[in-house]
């Protein structure tokens, strides 16, 4: 006796069910968790020298789940990061706030990243570059020129502070000058490298003659090339003297 067929209908019907079976499995694997940012990457369009800018990054769960936000951590020192709100229920959302340093050395470009974990069944985590467009302002390093203890005939000290200036203005070809009205300490002229942007100053100091600690301020200008001065910044000098 031969075997039964199924009829045609019932073949069609079992085809079609493993079908949408192995269909509804793919999509399983390959869905994503619906955590919506409204941007792919953090960008600084003009990010000031020696000062702090803040950017913020909204997000929204867009799931039937709720959210968690695990951590968020940046890639550097000069980065930080938090989320407004880390309990995401259903079409709940928030704000990723996003600070960034501009300073001495910095380069255009990609300068870290930021990431953030989250858990929908399972953890996932999203990494935003931070990007820097263009750099602007007067930034001295260090901030504070320290000589530390001299002895009181202690012959003249010399020590280096240098300045960095962007913008996107015209420049001279030194656009940096300093100067200060102390009788203890005097500053050479500075030597400019212009593929960093960046002045070296000298500081001489001559140690009073009495004992104490002394402070006095450098006036650091940067200018244009009309030599207008755009921007002015303090560098603060202190020594202590002993007999």
């Amino acid at each position: 006796m031969g075997r039964e067929r199924l009829p045609t209908g019932y073949v069609s019907i079992a085809i079609l069910s493993s079908s949408v079976v192995y269909l509804i499995s793919l999509h399983n694997l390959g869905s994503s968790p619906k955590l919506v940012f409204s941007v792919d990457q953090v960008t600084f369009d003009k990010l000031q020298l020696g000062t702090t800018t803040e950017k913020r990054i909204y997000y929204r769960n867009n799931s039937k789940k709720t959210i968690e936000i695990v951590s968020v951590q940046a890639s550097c020192g000069c980065t930080s990061a938090h989320a407004s709100r880390t309990t995401l229920l259903p079409e709940a959302g928030g704000e990723l706030c996003v600070s960034l340093k501009g300073r001495a050395g910095m380069k255009l470009g990609e300068v870290g990243t930021v990431n953030v974990k989250f858990s929908i069944d399972k953890e996932y985590t999203r990494t935003f570059p931070v990007v820097v467009n263009s750099l602007e302002g007067l930034v001295i390093v260090p901030e504070v020129l320290d000589f530390g203890y001299v002895d009181i005939t202690s012959p003249p000290i010399v020590k280096k502070f240098f300045a960095v200036f962007k913008s996107r203005d015209s420049l001279p070809e030194n656009p940096i000058t300093c100067n200060s009205s102390s009788k203890w300490l005097s500053i050479g002229k500075g030597i400019y490298n212009a593929d960093e942007s960046e002045t070296t100053f000298e500081v001489t100091i001559r140690p009073p003659t009495r004992s104490g600690t002394f402070v006095d301020f450098v006036t650091i200008s940067a200018r244009d090339s009309s030599n207008e001065i755009i921007v002015k910044g303090n560098l603060s000098v202190r020594v202590s003297v002993f007999d």
